[in-house]
């Protein structure tokens, strides 16, 4: 199971872009496909809210429409009309960073959302489970104690007896089951 810092992830290669300076294509092209699949993760997570999601496909059809202008107007920079395409690009650079600012701006509104419903879907494609990343997982994600997770941590057998195949199928129900829980305390809304 990969770790839940996909929105962390995100937001930093979204920084790493607005900072650049517009002659710096080819890095800004590097980020944005690392960028590009987060967003596949994000969309997918999203499924469960369709007030959210809606909204976030919004942002992703205008950020990759400015992305591949920006990515036509880079790769046409070459040849006999190079200056112009070139200050296409810059122009189209600077479209994209704008849209880039709409999602930097809906993941920072919506990171309590995005964090639990990017585990929620891990959970649901896992196969077999790792138990101590699902562990740690779920005590960064408020779905269990600082007591239990001492508990967990401290009992290393207990974390190898876990790995078979039924032990990880019961595992992924009680991990989806913590998440709905936290979820509830928190006032979230569950949609599974």
């Amino acid at each position: 199971m990969k770790e839940n810092k996909s929105d962390e992830r995100a937001l930093a290669l979204i920084d790493e872009i607005l900072k650049l300076r517009h002659d710096r294509f080819s890095a800004a092209k590097k980020s944005w496909s690392e960028l590009a699949e987060l967003l596949k993760d994000f969309e997918i997570a999203a499924r469960s809210d369709k007030r959210r999601a809606n909204r976030l496909k919004k942002i992703t059809f205008l950020l990759n429409n400015a992305a591949s202008k920006f990515i036509r107007s880079v790769s046409a920079a070459n040849g006999p009309l190079a200056d112009d395409w070139r200050r296409l690009a810059k122009r189209d650079f600077e479209n994209f960073k704008d849209e880039l600012l709409g999602l930097q701006e809906f993941i920072l509104a919506e990171r309590d959302f995005l964090s639990k419903a990017l585990l929620r879907a891990n959970l649901w494609k896992l196969g077999e489970v790792d138990p101590e990343r699902l562990f740690k997982e779920l005590h960064e994600a408020g779905a269990i104690s600082e007591r239990t997770w001492a508990v967990l941590v401290s009992h290393p057998t207990s974390r190898r007896d876990l790995k078979d195949r039924d032990a990880s199928a019961s595992l992924r129900r009680l991990a989806q089951l913590l998440v709905e829980i936290q979820e509830v305390r928190s006032g979230g809304k569950i949609a599974w």
